[in-house]
Formats: C-alpha cells, structure tokens, sequence
C-alpha cells in the first residue's frame, strides 16, 4: 500500500511501482536510513488507511481496530480536533519514533541492557489509563439506583478493597506481558483476564456488593485459626552448619 503525495490518495501496487523512481547512490533524493519521508504537504487519513500506513512504516500489521485501541490507550497520535481523521505527518513522525525506540532497545538488548521498563508505573496508572476504559458501564442518569433491578455499582474506593487491588494487579502484569508481545494478545488478555477479573469483582456476591451508593468496610476476609508453628516449613535462609 503506498500514498501519492501529490494527492493524498492510496495507489494500487501496479500504480505505485509505475511512479517507482530509481535513486542513485549518494544522491539528494536519498534518505536517511530508517526515517520516512514527511511531505510538505499534510493530508487527512480515516483510520483504516492511518493502520495500513503506520503497517508500512513499522514493517508490522496493525489493523484498523488495533490502530483505534492504540489510539486510545494514548500509545499513537490522537485524530484531529473535530474530526475522526488523522493527520499523515503525525502518523508519520509517530512511526519515525517507534521505529527508534524499537532500534535503542534492540541496541540495548544487545549489549546486555536491563529489561524494558513497564507501561504504567503501579496498579493505580494502569487502573485510571488502562483498565477503566474498557468498562464504561456507569449509569448517569437520574434515580439510577432506585430501580426495580440496580445497575452493577463500582466503588468510588475501590483502593481501599484488598481482593480488588489484588485482581487488578494480576490483571496489570499480564497486560504488561501482553503489550511487550503485541499482535492478538492484547485481544486475548480482555478476555481471558481482564473480562474474567471484571465478572467476579462485580458479581452479585463480590467484594464490592455492600458499596451501592458508597464504600463500607463490612466485608473482610474469612475469619480462620492461626496456622501451627508446626505445619510451617523451617527458614531455607538459615546457615546450614549453625548449631541452634
């Protein structure tokens, strides 16, 4: 899929290798290896056709539903103001620093470098940038709670629900895992965790079944007895020639 500059629209394979131009070696017309070219002349892209330009600049298949989700986890350029069009040079500059990003961790890797650091800085980020956005399921109308059958509640404290934080973390690292794989994982982590976590944590018997207009504190965990000393396994840590 190639774009004519001069008109903003896409050329068939046959056309684009027509207006194929040879440049030679050390000409003015060669660019820097690994930088797209960015026109003077900006044009409006509609999603579909920004995912197959970004597919072409990053060498990788990005779908148009793929392009939107990246879009709106903030991880590609917003569409113009008013519109659902994208602009070219932003689509453009925006695979220019993915691709470089993509070159220093793999020069990194190379040369024994740390691990790529994690998308969002603990559960709280990835609960307000990631995870929210996937349940827009709160009812803003009027006596919404004063129904025959409620609408499911989400607690304004959530934080403060141990089981809550706890699903929520499992549900950031395997998100995290499914953002560095890319591809259909994101896809398989909304419904094999995300929808999942979501379900029991709204459930009619969840932790969150007491906050329907606000948060309590009534629920805790099972009451049990203290587990013996005796069924405990010994500290590995210990010195194994020190005589107690």
């Amino acid at each position: 899929m190639r774009f004519d500059l001069e008109t903003g629209g896409l050329l068939t394979p046959d056309e684009a290798e027509e207006r194929a131009e040879p440049v030679e070696a050390g000409g003015a017309a060669t660019a820097a290896e690994g930088t797209a070219f960015v026109p003077d002349v900006d044009f409006t892209l509609w999603a579909r056709d920004a995912a197959e330009l970004a597919t072409e600049l990053l060498g990788r298949k990005i779908t148009t539903a793929g392009f939107r989700h990246l879009v709106l986890t903030g991880h590609a350029p917003l569409p113009i103001d008013g519109t659902e069009q994208w602009s070219q040079k932003a689509i453009t500059e925006w695979t220019d620093s993915e691709n470089a990003a993509a070159a220093d961790a793999d020069e990194n890797d190379g040369d024994g470098g740390e691990d790529a650091k994690p998308a969002h800085t603990d559960v709280f980020d990835f609960y307000e940038r990631t995870y929210a956005v996937y349940y827009e399921l709160h009812d803003t109308t009027p006596n919404a709670l004063q129904r025959e059958r409620p609408v499911m509640s989400w607690c304004h404290k959530w934080w403060l629900h141990r089981s809550v934080v706890g699903r929520l973390t499992a549900a950031w690292y395997a998100w995290e895992a499914a953002h560095a794989d890319g591809g259909s994982a994101i896809s398989a982590w909304i419904l094999e965790h995300a929808d999942r976590h979501f379900d029991r944590i709204m459930a009619e018997d969840g932790p969150l079944r007491m906050c329907k207009q606000q948060h309590t504190d009534s629920l805790d965990v099972y009451p049990a007895e203290p587990v013996p000393e005796s069924l405990r396994l010994p500290d590995t840590d210990e010195d194994e020639g020190e005589t107690p």
